[in-house]
């Protein structure tokens, strides 16, 4: 009996853990006042895309890049400079977050590393995706 359960218990375990599939919608701040809004897709775990928003710029598509998961701790690139791909980031800001149930929240960093802000998502429930 404990041989079937051990697996069994491992696979439910895996099977209901978060992952970032899905639709988020994030928000945040750089600096003391420019405040953003970052609609997050993300296909995979390992791939996304976003639309960023500010209110002096407006909307504007950005690649979501290098995105990693390691156990709750989440890390992806975007360029908020928009009408870049991954290999030419010219403004790279890496978005660190952790990944709650149904919500991220996090700092953000420059390309040197130093902190520059905050932000945090929650997912879309899927009725509300668009």
């Amino acid at each position: 009996m404990t041989r079937l359960f051990l697996p069994l218990l491992l696979l439910m375990t895996t099977a209901c853990s978060p992952g970032l599939t899905g639709a988020w919608q994030a928000s945040g701040h750089l600096g003391r006042a420019d405040a953003f809004d970052l609609d997050l897709s993300f296909e995979t775990d390992t791939r996304g895309l976003a639309v960023y928003a500010t209110v002096d710029t407006g909307e504007r598509a950005v690649p979501v890049c290098n995105v990693r998961m390691h156990e709750a701790t989440v890390l992806f690139v975007i360029d908020t400079q928009g009408q870049t791909t991954c290999s030419t980031l010219s403004h790279p800001l890496t978005f660190q977050g952790i990944l709650g149930h149904d919500v991220i929240a996090g700092r953000i960093l420059d390309a040197a590393g130093a902190e520059v802000g905050i932000w945090r998502a929650f997912r879309r429930e899927k009725r509300d995706r668009r």
